[in-house]
């Protein structure tokens, strides 16, 4: 199966974040550090349910390297 283009993984992103307390740009800006991060769609998932309502770029780049440190 070909890779997802960075559009179609931003989209993805957005509508597999369906934590109601997540923005669509906070959505966004989680979809971008994954793509960054060579990650998948499952990370997407799993960052999104960390992530509080408040948690600005900063702390979410800090949730994912935290997962990339520890994940493998």
């Amino acid at each position: 199966m070909p890779k997802y283009t960075k559009e179609q993984f931003l989209e993805i992103a957005i509508k597999v974040c369906q934590n109601p307390k997540l923005y669509q740009e906070t959505a966004l800006i989680i979809g971008e550090e994954i793509w960054k991060s060579q990650g998948d769609i499952r990370d997407v998932i799993s960052v999104s349910k960390l992530v509080k309502k408040d948690d600005g770029p900063e702390e979410i780049a800090e949730i994912i390297n935290t997962l990339v440190k520890y994940g493998e």
